[in-house]
């Protein structure tokens, strides 16, 4: 893998399960068991980006839990604990009309009449709809730090991931 390779994080490694190397895993995909859709998972182990693969995985008492071909035995297990799960962002499928949260930050936010509200710098799921947190520019006309801004079509003009830009139909007093 090259410094080009960029990662994503799908999930964290938990506890272990059993005595034969299963561990349990904590998916951050929207759909939990996608997790295991990926072949090559990584796995920074002392600090050492280390490749990783499934053989096998389950649903156990509401709980996702894997066996990693590197991991036989408990004691083994027990050093991947509270390891995150990484995959290439290049393995991810493509999205139709809709946006992985690492391609909206950074971005920068503008009205349409091209006022600037700020750069996403973190994005928040509420439970109704994702909500951008804004870092607004140094010289914001109405003394902003931040904003936070509904991720929402009513409000959507365009996004432009590309670029790193984002038009959306918010009053910047707000």
């Amino acid at each position: 893998m090259t410094k080009k390779d960029k990662l994503v994080t799908l999930g964290k490694l938990g506890s272990t399960y059993g005595y034969k190397g299963w561990i349990r895993v904590n998916s951050f995909t929207e759909e939990p068991t996608n997790i295991f859709n990926y072949d090559n998972w990584y796995i920074n182990l002392n600090n050492n980006l280390t490749p990783v693969k499934v053989e096998s995985w389950k649903v156990h008492a509401n709980h996702l839990v894997c066996k990693l071909d590197c991991l036989d035995s408990l004691e083994a297990a027990k050093a991947f604990n509270n390891l995150f799960v990484y995959v290439k962002s290049d393995e991810l499928p493509e999205l139709d009309g809709e946006y992985y949260w690492k391609d909206l930050m950074g971005c920068k936010v503008f009205t349409p009449a091209g006022y600037e509200l700020g750069t996403v710098s973190q994005i928040m799921e509420t439970g109704a709809n994702d909500v951008l947190v804004l870092q607004a520019p140094l010289n914001d006309a109405y003394n902003r730090k931040d904003r936070m801004v509904p991720f929402i079509d009513k409000y959507l003009v365009e996004v432009d991931v590309r670029n790193k830009k984002i038009i959306i139909d918010w009053d910047p007093e707000f």
